[in-house]
């Protein structure tokens, strides 16, 4: 299952992904998102995977690539977007480290724009400086992920 929800302090989609899940759902959460239009459209803005809840080695290397391709579709101007993933266990980790790879392979995003982790403040404090929010902010958006 995946919930959306969009952070207007922080111009951040924020995602969270619960069993059972499918990676497939997050291609669907995107064609939603241009049927509804609006910021939740506008995929070049950040995001925030929140994956701790959902194993991402029950899916494969083609899985992840896949949904890269269609992702894709979407259009170059929405790609470079940064984005924050964090994840629940050390296979959740290499599984998302590997589709950021393949990513930035098929020109979605740079490897630098992208960080995955199992700790929630150091995916707020990596994504701070490049949502420019304060302090204050940034404790409200660690009550969102919580």
């Amino acid at each position: 299952m995946v919930e959306y929800e969009y952070w207007d302090a922080g111009d951040l989609h924020f995602v969270r992904a619960t069993e059972p899940f499918r990676l497939e759902q997050l291609y669907q959460l995107g064609l939603d998102a241009i049927e509804r239009g609006g910021k939740s459209a506008e995929f070049w803005r950040p995001t925030l995977f929140d994956f701790r809840n959902v194993n991402l080695l029950q899916f494969e290397t083609q899985d992840f690539r896949r949904l890269i391709k269609k992702r894709k579709a979407f259009g170059e101007e929405n790609n470079h977007n940064f984005a924050a993933y964090i994840v629940g266990d050390t296979g959740s980790f290499g599984m998302a480290r590997m589709n950021n790879i393949y990513g930035e392979i098929a020109g979605l995003r740079d490897e630098d724009r992208t960080i995955v982790t199992m700790d929630v403040i150091e995916a707020v404090d990596w994504l701070i400086p490049r949502l420019e929010i304060d302090q204050s902010q940034a404790a409200e958006l660690v009550q969102l992920i919580a």
